[in-house]
C-alpha cells in the first residue's frame, strides 16, 4: 500500500515512519538555529539578558554555573551576534563587560516565549512567575501561528511544505 492509499489513521495511534528528514542538516534552518541556541546554558543566558540582566557577576549569581562556562557561552553568544559588549565603569572600580541583547537576540523572543509556555504547561505543569503582556494595557498575550492576513491558524491546520529550490 502507499502513502497515498493508507488509511486515515490519527496520527496519536500510528507514527508516519519516515527514513529521512525532508531537509538536510545543512539546510535546515532548525538544525542550525540549535547550534547557536541548543544548550541549557546559552538559553538560560538569554533568559538573564531578556529580564534586562546585563553584569558578568550578576548572570553568574542568578544561574551559578561555573565562571568559565559563563564566559565561554558569552563570547560565543557575541560571536554569533545575539549579544553585543557594552563596557562600563562604576567610580572606584575597573572597566567591566555588560551584554545587551541586539536585534538578532531580541528575534530570538518567541523562541523563548515558547519554551517558557511549554516549561509551565509540561514541567512546572502550572502557571509560571512570568507571564507575556502587553505594555501599553497589561494584558495577556498568547503566543499563535497567524496567516499574513492576522488570522490566527490551529495547530492542527499547519502542515510543513518543503522547498528544496530554496
Amino acid at each position: 500500500m502507499s502513502d497515498s492509499d493508507s488509511p486515515n489513521i490519527p496520527s496519536a495511534q500510528v507514527a508516519d515512519v519516515k527514513s529521512r528528514a525532508p531537509v538536510g542538516a545543512d539546510d535546515c534552518g532548525m538544525v542550525q538555529a540549535a547550534k547557536v541556541l541548543g544548550d541549557k546554558w546559552t538559553l538560560c543566558i538569554l533568559r538573564e539578558a531578556f529580564y534586562g540582566v546585563k553584569r558578568f557577576d550578576d548572570m553568574l549569581a542568578d544561574l551559578e554555573l561555573p565562571k568559565a562556562a559563563l564566559s565561554g557561552r558569552l563570547a560565543t553568544l557575541v560571536e554569533e551576534g545575539l549579544l553585543e559588549k557594552s563596557m562600563y565603569q562604576e567610580p572606584g572600580h575597573r572597566k567591566r563587560a555588560a551584554y545587551v541583547l541586539t536585534q538578532k537576540g531580541r528575534d530570538a523572543a518567541p523562541i523563548l516565549v515558547a519554551l517558557m509556555n511549554w516549561g509551565q504547561a509540561h514541567v512546572l505543569k502550572a502557571p509560571g512567575a512570568t507571564h507575556l503582556v502587553t505594555k501599553s494595557a497589561g494584558k495577556p498575550v498568547k503566543q499563535a501561528f497567524v496567516l499574513e492576513g492576522q488570522e490566527t491558524v490551529a495547530r492542527d491546520d499547519l502542515s510543513l511544505k518543503v522547498d528544496l529550490e530554496g
